[in-house]
């Protein structure tokens, strides 16, 4: 799911990953601006309030703690996170790709360039570099990083962090109560939970931040 580092394509593949992304970043945002997204969000952390105080309770550990477990599962495993985690991951490796590939191809040019001025019988074969030239220039998709980043702002990248991290968050505010020297089937199955949720967090995030460096 996590960790995919795409070749560069053609035009027409680009292209559909620029419409994929913008897909994905227009879909959170719809979501985020929906009052019942923020009563959602509400309600997961009074429910996680709930389970804090009854956890406390000794004799209802076993109950309290199988809830958590179905709860934060659901919140960490569900499809919406994990296709929205490998989306940024995706296509931040894409435009990193494509950057990489773009400055391989200006340094090409200015070599050819360079061999061009320099070459005593530039009069003589210059036809021949020209073409070079051109084949070098058609296998350019004319995209720049700029026009892949296109329309999308900081803003909607803080949408998409508080999308994937904030609610899984709410485990850790709720281990965060019962330190690591605490024992129980229960809170460890949460913590292998958690560290799961961490695993594929510092993935994300890397991405993300790879993606803010494109955005002015």
């Amino acid at each position: 799911e996590l960790g995919m580092t795409p070749m560069v394509s053609s035009t027409s593949s680009i292209t559909r990953r620029v419409a994929k992304w913008h897909g994905i970043v227009e879909l959170v945002s719809t979501l985020s601006a929906d009052p019942m997204y923020a009563e959602l969000y509400f309600d997961i952390r009074n429910v996680s309030d709930e389970l804090v105080y009854f956890g406390l309770k000794g004799h209802l550990f076993y109950f309290v703690f199988q809830l958590a477990s179905l709860l934060y599962s659901v919140v960490v495993r569900h499809r919406a996170q994990r296709l929205v985690r490998a989306s940024v991951v995706e296509w931040a490796a894409t435009v990193d790709a494509h950057r990489k590939h773009q400055k391989g191809q200006q340094d090409e040019q200015n070599k050819k360039k360079k061999k061009k001025k320099n070459d005593e019988q530039s009069t003589a074969n210059g036809g021949e570099t020209n073409r070079s030239d051109r084949s070098a220039a058609d296998d350019d998709d004319g995209l720049s990083t700029a026009d892949l980043v296109g329309s999308t702002t900081r803003a909607d990248l803080d949408n998409l962090v508080f999308f994937v991290t904030r609610w899984p968050q709410q485990l850790q505010y709720l281990l965060s109560h019962f330190p690591r020297q605490f024992r129980h089937q229960g809170v460890d199955t949460l913590r292998r939970l958690d560290d799961e949720f961490v695993r594929s967090e510092l993935v994300f995030n890397s991405a993300i931040d790879s993606l803010r460096r494109h955005i002015l």
